[in-house]
């Protein structure tokens, strides 16, 4: 059984990988701006 909320470790460091390969500036903007939801939500 789980206790606490689930963790966002692996969600970022993974979405911190696609924001150092991605290009577009666009793409780069929502990584970013996912990445303040996630802690936000800490």
């Amino acid at each position: 059984m789980a206790t606490g909320p689930p963790s966002n470790d692996g969600v970022e460091e993974q979405l911190l990988e696609a924001l150092d390969e991605a290009e577009n500036q666009e793409v780069r903007y929502h990584i970013r701006e996912t990445l303040q939801h996630l802690h936000l939500d800490d």
